[in-house]
């Protein structure tokens, strides 16, 4: 009985949050409910930027949307994303129905532009993501400009993405390990 009323009140609280955004970006987001939003999560649409979130779309806490500039961020419906998750848009991010995020990813679809370094308002280098349907995104990983992953794919837990994906995968990026005794690491700073 308590989670039937905790998730009636966190259902209200998502469409207050909802027609609050909708009221100041009327054409910028489009929303469906059903859709649970934890009250620290957080959406964020700036200049030109679009966000669009199908039914059932679930997010906990700490969990921030963003589409910015141009930016357009295209959740399709049944996507779980975990706390902690950011997603910034400066050019398109898709991500398809039935997909989970994990706990603390990250999925930026730009870069800076390091080559111009000047004062005043930063350029960036963009290029979109798109995420099948039926994705399983592990804790920690980064989804960085230009991935594409295919449905039903896995994306192990602390990787780094920046390549495609086919469907029907598991990505898994292997890190070695290298333990240094503190002894050889004073030495080598002696030197």
């Amino acid at each position: 009985m308590k989670r039937l009323l905790s998730n009636g009140i966190c259902a209200f609280l998502t469409l207050f949050k909802f027609l609050t955004i909708k009221a100041f970006h009327f054409r910028k987001f489009v929303f469906h409910i059903p859709s649970l939003f934890q009250k620290s999560s957080k959406i964020v649409i700036r200049e030109n930027g679009k966000i669009f979130l199908g039914k059932k779309v679930i997010a906990l806490s700490n969990v921030e949307l963003w589409a910015t500039e141009k930016g357009n961020l295209f959740i399709e419906g049944s996507v779980f994303i975990n706390s902690g998750t950011k997603i910034v848009s400066q050019e398109s991010i898709h991500i398809g129905s039935g997909t989970t995020i994990g706990p603390g990813v990250y999925i930026y679809d730009h870069d800076h532009n390091y080559g111009k370094i000047m004062p005043g308002e930063p350029e960036y280098i963009t290029s979109p993501i798109i995420i099948g349907k039926n994705v399983w995104v592990g804790a920690g990983a980064i989804l960085l400009k230009g991935t594409s992953i295919g449905n039903n794919s896995i994306i192990g837990a602390g990787s780094l993405v920046n390549c495609s994906i086919p469907p029907d995968s598991i990505f898994i990026q292997k890190k070695e390990s290298t333990i240094i005794p503190i002894s050889v690491h004073k030495r080598v700073n002696s030197l």
